[in-house]
């Protein structure tokens, strides 16, 4: 019997020994963040012909050969946030691994011979290639399929075939990308010759002029981006390095006044990016655009170009009967966080549909002065199905910590359900600090902020809240308060058996094969002893 148990014991601490080995390299599983330490890739060019890769696991102190890619390379780029999936430019295709560089395969076949490639993140999951002959084209679907970027100011000017040789995307905003553009012109010999550098604010869709090359000069062939300056880029030369910054132009004011929506928006960021306090009239005269991306846009642009100059025309529009523009104007002054808003933005919450209330609720969560928290609690006392309420829910979330003193203070109000609706948004938020004000309450002397502080409570589901619910569930006079509290202490009792539960099993999945083998090996000779054992104790001595 000590025999048995001992395997048993000794097979069961196998799960919590250390891993000694495991056969074959790790690999992310998919989804898996590798950003501590994310895999770093290295190439070199083989006499054959093809490309020789290596992988550091380690952000680059060792490396190790994976998979070679059949054709001659000049770039390798994984995808930020999940480099297990890297990307490879050779001289004819792009080669695609999902492992690590484990293995490699070719994309569609491309149109053009590619000179620049460029991944987004995971996120995006979007690539761009720049080509030789046939301008910019884009895949989104991990380069099963290639589509052209067509947009007229990407290719304005150029005659001849459009050649991409150069991207690079802003790894801040990705929806910011740069593309130096290049044109073959001659006679006899064809000769490449640089476009320019255009920048596009929507991923990829419409683009800008950023500069444009003098006559003669050099092929752009690299371009690098500027942290914290999305609306810049640098292209190195032989003479050394270039930097290019967006600059307010009449191309970007006509864009402003686009025929489609799309451009306009996509002009707006890029006014924005400029940082020219010049535009924001401009910008002022447009934000009653029709449409409302675009719409929204503008006014986004021109609050951060100066929000000193926004504040006024956006509490004008405030009081618009067009609920569109009461929403964008809620909007712009959410972003410029006006004091000076709050009594307006107060009426809108209070009197508007689901739309206007839900922007005004959140530009008072974004100034949050005591005065616009105070305007947030008020629709907290209307009925449940209330646009304004559920809007006044959200908003009190995502002000924050300054929202929960007042709504402790609301505890103890006049109206109930006032009381009640305190009770609920710090349900929602789940502050410590307030389960004293919330234990309080679960003696109010109206049952449905009792409800409400029970549930609360039960959200909160520290030791002191627990403690107050079992006397409520114990000691409480009223029937319902009592079922509350049960229900609140079972939800907390029922989460953290099942997050034990949940962690058991994770960590029993996690359990190679080698330590299983031997746990069920351990096992089941324990369990054999058992069985024998009690035989030969039964069996009669002597024969």
């Amino acid at each position: 019997m000590v025999l048995a148990l001992t395997l048993i014991l000794g097979g069961l601490a196998l799960a919590g020994m250390p891993i000694v080995s495991d056969a074959g390299p790790r690999q992310p599983a998919s989804g898996e963040a590798n950003a501590a330490r994310p895999f770093l890739y290295r190439w070199s060019l083989q006499a054959e012909g093809s490309a020789r890769v290596e992988r550091s696991d380690d952000g680059g102190s060792t490396w190790h050969g994976v998979a070679a890619v059949p054709e001659r390379v000049a770039e390798v780029t994984a995808v930020r946030g999940f480099e297990s999936r890297a990307y490879a430019r050779g001289e004819d295709a792009i080669w695609i691994s999902e492992d690590g560089g484990e293995s490699w395969s070719r994309s569609a076949e491309l149109p053009s011979r590619p000179l620049a490639l460029a991944v987004t993140s995971e996120k995006a999951d979007s690539v761009f290639v720049g080509t030789e002959s046939m301008g910019l084209l884009r895949s989104n679907d991990r380069g099963a399929s290639w589509q052209p970027v067509d947009s007229a100011d990407f290719s304005r000017n150029h005659v001849g075939a459009l050649a991409v040789t150069a991207l690079a995307i802003n790894p801040d905003d990705e929806q910011v990308v740069y593309a130096a553009t290049a044109t073959w012109l001659g006679t006899s010999t064809a000769r490449l010759t640089p476009l320019g550098i255009s920048v596009s604010t929507d991923g990829g869709r419409e683009w800008f002029s950023l500069a444009s090359m003098p006559l003669g000069a050099p092929a752009i062939t690299s371009l690098r981006t500027v942290a914290g300056a999305p609306a810049t880029v640098v292209a190195p030369d032989a003479e050394g390095l270039h930097t290019y910054r967006a600059a307010l132009s009449d191309e970007l004011l006509v864009a402003l006044e686009d025929t489609r929506p799309v451009r306009r928006t996509a002009a707006a960021r890029l006014v924005a990016m400029t940082g020219d306090r010049a535009a924001t009239q401009e910008l002022l005269r447009r934000i009653t655009d029709t449409d409302p991306i675009a719409g929204q846009q503008i006014v986004e642009a021109a609050a951060r170009l100066d929000s000193n100059a926004v504040a006024e025309p956006l509490r004008s529009l405030l009081a618009s009967d067009d609920e569109m523009l009461q929403a964008r104007a809620a909007y712009g002054l959410g972003l410029i966080g006006d004091a000076g808003s709050v009594e307006p933005l107060a009426k809108v919450l209070e009197d508007g549909n689901p739309m206007t209330a839900r922007y005004a609720a959140e530009a008072l969560a974004a100034i949050r002065s005591p005065e616009a928290i105070e305007a947030l609690i008020g629709p907290l006392t209307m009925d449940n199905g209330s646009a304004a309420r559920h809007a006044t829910l959200v908003g009190l979330e995502q002000a924050g910590r300054p929202a929960i003193g007042p709504l402790a203070a609301a505890l103890s109000g006049d109206d109930p359900r006032l009381r009640a609706g305190a009770a609920e948004a710090l349900g929602w938020l789940r502050p410590v600090e307030a389960t004293a004000a919330l234990s309080q309450a679960l003696s109010d002397p109206d049952r449905g902020v009792r409800i409400q502080a029970a549930w609360a409570l039960g959200e909160l589901a520290t030791d002191d809240a627990r403690g107050a619910l079992s006397l409520a569930a114990s000691s409480s006079d009223d029937e319902a308060t009592r079922a509350a509290a049960e229900s609140a202490i079972a939800r907390t009792a029922g989460t953290s058996t099942s997050g034990a539960s949940t962690n058991l099993l994770g960590r029993l999945a996690e359990t190679p094969v080698l330590r299983w083998t031997l746990i069920a090996l351990a096992l089941l000779l324990a369990g054999a002893l058992l069985i024998i054992r009690p035989e030969a104790q039964l069996r009669p001595h002597g024969g």
